[in-house]
């Protein structure tokens, strides 16, 4: 029963994180409209997940306003996005009020494909309704925590869903050092919060992602392809001593730790933004000018399109 629950949650980790990577890169292309094609997907998913009736609401009726899916009988919908920012979300609950539908569903939700923001505190909650930002915007790895929580049989359940949905994670290869975060359910019983979301940056960074949070709080979906790679950084020799002037917890865990680090730099965000990527968790951090030349290899080799699990 413990290889099937390990399965299972490897089926449904990468299959967010592929999906997150494809509507987010493929849709910035215009290659194809993934995110209505997901909509379907996550009808089954969240239907499964939290035992909900949902429906796509643009099969009721063409370009439905404000919301993807809707349960009359429960009163729930979810508005599915790509989009994570506070204008998105301000404009999804007026639309959900200027068309009325507090009258058809009391509670609503907002699934975001990717990380939602950590907060925001800037939005105006119409009187009309009751929206708590905090439980109400979902995403990705909310599922992911959730579907962890479900019992073996009902993971295998959605497991399957993501089997016939998303063909690729039939093929998907398991990456170096995953079997260290699988373990961790023989040892708890279950993954812990903080391996399960290992195990999902770890997933998106093999599609060439990295999960970076920026120097406010907030994270970003980097696709590595995009970006210069510039070697392993250093460890400065005061850093052990005078971890402080690091001024990163992360960065000092994972240079005194020897994790499989690589420094990245992306010359179209927010006009250059170096980071340093854990090529084995898939996270990441940004850096200011003294922290790169700090840990700026003496002989970086530059390379523009550079594999995420390489070195």
């Amino acid at each position: 029963m413990l290889l099937k629950r390990e399965d299972a949650i490897k089926v449904v980790a990468d299959g967010l994180a592929w999906l997150e990577s494809s509507c987010k890169y493929r849709g910035l292309l215009h290659l194809f409209d993934n995110n209505v094609l997901s909509h379907h997907f996550f009808c089954r998913l969240l239907n499964g997940l939290y035992g909900l009736d949902l429906e796509v609401m643009d099969r009721i009726q063409s370009n439905y306003p404000a919301i993807d899916l809707g349960d009359g009988a429960k009163r729930i919908a979810y508005q599915v996005t790509t989009e994570r920012s506070g204008d998105k979300m301000q404009r999804t609950l007026d639309k959900f009020v200027e068309h009325g539908l507090q009258g058809k569903f009391d509670k609503l939700k907002v699934l975001v494909i990717g990380q939602r923001q950590d907060r925001y505190t800037a939005l105006t909650i119409p009187n009309e309704i009751t929206f708590d930002p905090a439980e109400d915007i979902l995403d990705l790895k909310n599922l992911l925590k959730d579907a962890d929580a479900l019992s073996t049989s009902s993971l295998e359940q959605m497991a399957q869903i993501f089997d016939e949905e998303l063909h690729h994670t039939k093929r998907q290869p398991v990456l170096p050092g995953q079997g260290s975060v699988i373990a961790s359910y023989g040892q708890t019983g279950g993954q812990t919060a903080h391996s399960i979301i290992n195990y999902f940056n770890t997933s998106l960074s093999n599609h060439g992602c990295f999960c970076v949070t920026t120097h406010i709080g907030t994270r970003e979906s980097i696709n590595a392809a995009h970006c210069e790679r510039h070697g392993r950084p250093v460890v400065p020799s005061w850093l052990r001593a005078n971890p402080k002037r690091m001024g990163s917890d992360w960065l000092v865990d994972r240079l005194l730790s020897n994790s499989e680090l690589q420094l990245y730099f992306d010359p179209n965000w927010y006009g250059g933004t170096w980071f340093v990527a854990d090529l084995k968790l898939g996270d990441a951090v940004v850096i200011n000018r003294d922290q790169l030349r700090d840990i700026m290899p003496s002989s970086p080799t530059t390379t523009t399109t550079p594999s995420p699990q390489s070195a």
